[in-house]
């Protein structure tokens, strides 16, 4: 089953390719791992600073707690960057979300989210979703875990507003499907791999549809403090003008565990 599972994180990583940009964040890498019984969080972050031949502020935070208590879970999540380069703001964003579950069974489980984003640079003033569906422990063990999950979400979004642009400034309320499945293996004591994919149709046009694909590897460098190197493949089939349909990133963190 490990082997099974390291391969799949290998074929998902070599498939993805291509520029992109989405709206689909993942919440669920911060529930990969069931967490003990009271309240624990991760807080990452990071600053890069450069002058001289090029001129560039990046700086970035994540945080999130959770609360378990018998068969609930609470989860709430936030982040935010910002990009400045050679005096040109190059990106601005803020996500928050905030989800709870409860176990059914010892397998089932039903979840409701909420969650609220801001990106200036893929021109999306507001997108808010809310919804809530079942989901499966495919696979629960010390090492390992996959979970499924399906869930009814409405959507609302608006987008900036840009000169010559014919979306410029439109509102929508969209009813998606959103299904996802995550895992995730522990390679030896130190070292996690986690694979998550999402899949969002609209429900009355199927072919719009939101895609997001996220492999992240955790080093465990201590007891709270861990190194995460991700990547990430976005889709979104119908993007606002101006904005590429297709996004990739690679990200190097550092995370503190309480």
């Amino acid at each position: 089953m490990r082997a099974l599972i390291c391969a799949a994180f290998a074929v998902a990583t070599c498939s993805l390719a291509a520029p992109a940009r989405a709206q689909i964040v993942n919440v669920q890498g911060s529930l990969a791992k069931e967490p003990e019984p009271g309240w624990s969080g991760v807080v990452t972050g990071g600053v890069d600073w450069h002058t001289g031949n090029t001129d560039l502020l990046r700086l970035w935070g994540a945080g999130s707690a959770m609360f378990r208590a018998g068969p609930w879970l609470a989860l709430a999540l936030a982040r935010a960057e910002y990009i400045e380069a050679e005096d040109v703001e190059v990106a601005e964003k803020t996500f928050e979300h905030l989800r709870v579950r409860r176990d059914v069974t010892c397998r089932l489980l039903w979840e409701a989210f909420a969650q609220h984003e801001y990106d200036a640079f893929r021109r999306l003033s507001v997108r808010a979703v809310a919804g809530a569906g079942p989901a499966v422990r495919l696979l629960a063990r010390a090492d390992a875990s996959i979970t499924a999950g399906l869930a009814y979400m409405v959507e609302h979004e608006r987008r900036s507003t840009l000169a010559g642009a014919a979306d410029s400034g439109a509102r929508a309320w969209n009813h998606r499907a959103s299904g996802y499945l995550t895992g995730n293996v522990r390679l030896d004591d130190r070292v996690t791999a986690t694979q998550t994919v999402y899949v969002q149709p609209r429900l009355d046009d199927v072919a719009d549809l939101m895609v997001l694909s996220e492999t992240s590897v955790e080093t465990r460098l201590g007891a709270r403090l861990a190194l995460i190197n991700s990547f990430v493949l976005a889709y979104d089939a119908t993007p606002a003008e101006t904005v590429e349909a297709r996004s990739t990133s690679l990200r190097l963190s550092v995370s503190w565990t309480f």
